[in-house]
């Protein structure tokens, strides 16, 4: 994804093939995109709360025509309920609940993530700088690292002033 133009166009086609309400949590390159923190995104990293907002988010998916995959070395141990993809190179990894068989979006981080845009039955929300910085330090993925400075910087840990709740 190379804006967030083309993020919330997504989020449309999604809207207008989800049946019932969704809250997608965004914890990756997408989250920091939101923060100004990144220019674009190879994938999506989205994670929903329950099993029936899963299997709606993933119905939407396969009926914009994405179909389920799965990719080798870094994301084996990542623990995704799902990786879709579509024939034009777009790309969202799904996660129910937990993150790497390690995290959960706790209600702390619930709390303090961000409504980014709402469109029909879908709320997308952007995590806190500071837990983009914890879901991308578990992970195996290349660039991974080099993101959570990107975060780390942005949150202003060094500086002792994380973001604030919304």
């Amino acid at each position: 994804m190379d804006s967030l133009n083309q993020m919330e166009r997504l989020l449309e086609e999604i809207a207008e093939n989800v049946d019932g309400d969704v809250d997608l949590y965004m914890i990756g390159g997408g989250a920091m995109m939101y923060l100004g923190g990144k220019l674009q995104t190879k994938d999506l990293d989205l994670v929903v709360r329950s099993a029936d907002e899963y299997s709606r988010a993933f119905g939407a998916l396969i009926r914009m025509g994405f179909e389920s995959t799965r990719l080798g070395a870094g994301y084996d141990k990542m623990n995704l309920s799902g990786i879709l993809e579509d024939g034009t190179g777009r790309r969202i990894d799904l996660f129910n609940d937990r993150v790497c068989r390690k995290l959960r979006l706790s209600e702390g981080m619930a709390s303090r993530s961000v409504v980014r845009c709402v469109r029909g039955g879908i709320t997308l929300r952007t995590v806190a700088p500071e837990d983009i910085l914890i879901f991308k330090s578990i992970t195996e993925r290349p660039g991974d690292r080099e993101d959570c400075m990107r975060s780390w910087r942005r949150c202003r840990i060094l500086t002792g002033t994380p973001s604030s709740p919304k």
